[in-house]
């Protein structure tokens, strides 16, 4: 069911959600912000920038990466913009954070791990041979997606632990939960993987097949989201698909009528963007 629909004056390319507010990057460079329970706009930050393509808040910080290789990091509580981070030679696709550190991933090929508060870099990691264009981390592991390659680090020591390899598609999201690796994919389709073959006597056997592959979007999927027992994704068909663990499709949401962009969970509240110019907020319950 729908709650409400946001009208934006640009494509929105990318959203996030914290307690208080939701947050929209656009194609025209701008940051809106919301009041997540009022639906009124509270602020925009206008960046004389390329395209936001990725978008991330935590308690402390908000983070928008940019077409041109720049991360601008905001205050949450102030929206007072502290820094400007310029390492990534091109875009900027994929931001997330834990307590101690912030992951970017860019078309330069890079992942990168900064040093949380004072923002200098850990390290830099390589090896995805193209472009990063998705990353998440979760309590051990750190993920990054590019094209037909999925590369997992232990988050503590960055070493690598595993790196799948599939035959086609650009990653274009990854999500776990406490059993599975859920990845989208441009060539239509998500895949997912148990975790038990990241344990040290599975994962060193060289090819790590999937558990199950979803192929019921008809173009690129563009996020993936676990929610409760639900499989939450977008795609440029213009859905949403919610299915159940199994993977079969629940109920599809189609009141976008271009690309789907990206997907936002809060509670039972669920939040999508699109070329359309909209983010519509859905009822889940």
């Amino acid at each position: 069911m729908i709650i409400k629909k946001l009208n934006v004056s640009s494509d929105v390319l990318v959203l996030a959600i914290d307690n208080k507010y939701l947050y929209a990057g656009t194609r025209d460079s701008k940051v809106h912000i919301w009041d997540k329970d009022k639906y009124k706009i509270v602020k925009s930050l206008a960046l004389k920038t390329k395209p936001i393509y990725s978008l991330f808040v935590d308690n402390e910080f908000l983070y928008a990466g940019t077409g041109e290789g720049f991360i601008h990091i905001w205050e949450v509580e102030s929206f007072k913009k502290i820094n400007v981070l310029k390492e990534h030679q091109t875009s900027v696709e994929a931001i997330c954070t834990d307590e101690n550190y912030l992951y970017t991933g860019g078309l330069d090929n890079k992942t990168i791990v900064w040093n949380k508060g004072e923002f200098s870099i850990r390290q830099i990691l390589t090896g995805t041979r193209s472009h990063v264009q998705s990353i998440f981390v979760d309590e051990k592991y750190l993920y990054s997606g590019s094209f037909r390659r999925l590369k997992i680090w232990d988050k503590v020591t960055l070493e690598e632990v595993k790196m799948i390899e599939k035959p086609s598609g650009t990653i274009s999201s990854i999500f776990t939960d406490n059993d599975s690796i859920y990845a989208s994919f441009f060539d239509n389709t998500i895949k997912i993987w148990k975790k038990i073959l990241l344990k040290p006597l599975i994962r060193k056997f060289p090819i790590m097949k999937e558990n199950k592959v979803l192929i019921d979007h008809k173009k690129p999927v563009t996020k993936i989201l676990v929610n409760k027992n639900k499989i939450i994704s977008a795609s440029y068909d213009n859905t949403i698909k919610i299915r159940n663990k199994k993977g079969f499709v629940l109920k599809t949401l189609d009141e976008h009528s271009k690309d789907v962009t990206d997907l936002a969970i809060y509670d039972d509240i669920l939040y999508s963007s699109s070329v359309d110019g909209t983010i519509i907020i859905w009822n889940l319950l």
